[in-house]
């Protein structure tokens, strides 16, 4: 009795980018409908805050907590968390956007994104 031939395997995914493109998309969805109930007129607040001095920028991501200081001045591909650098520079950059915003720790902007922030943490993105 003839042994059947084993049929030639193909890998699962024939182009690795595909699953990375498909992960994308789905953050992406999931990013979108987190945007549109995001920035809220009635309270002010955006999901990111920022200032300059001179070619620094100060952005502070409210429902991830995270502050970097950057440069506006250099090439995009250049850019990098400046703050550990110049951290005189970016305290005074963080009070500038305590006072804009009327609170005592930028931390106090999240209340106005608890919802979002539960989600994405729930979700695994933060």
């Amino acid at each position: 009795m003839p042994v059947p031939e084993e049929p030639e395997r193909r890998p699962r995914f024939t182009r690795p980018w595909i699953p990375l493109l498909a992960a994308a998309g789905l953050f992406a969805v999931a990013f979108a409908s987190l945007r549109q109930d995001t920035v809220r007129a009635d309270d002010g607040v955006p999901p990111v805050v920022s200032t300059r001095e001179g070619n620094f920028e100060l952005t502070y991501h409210v429902t991830s907590g995270s502050l970097s200081l950057y440069r506006v001045d250099v090439p995009r591909a250049d850019v990098r968390d400046l703050a550990r650098e110049h951290p005189d520079v970016a305290e005074r950059l963080r009070r500038e956007l305590c006072d804009q915003y009327d609170v005592e720790d930028l931390a106090e902007l999240q209340e106005h994104y608890a919802d979002e922030i539960e989600m994405l943490r729930s979700l695994g993105y933060l």
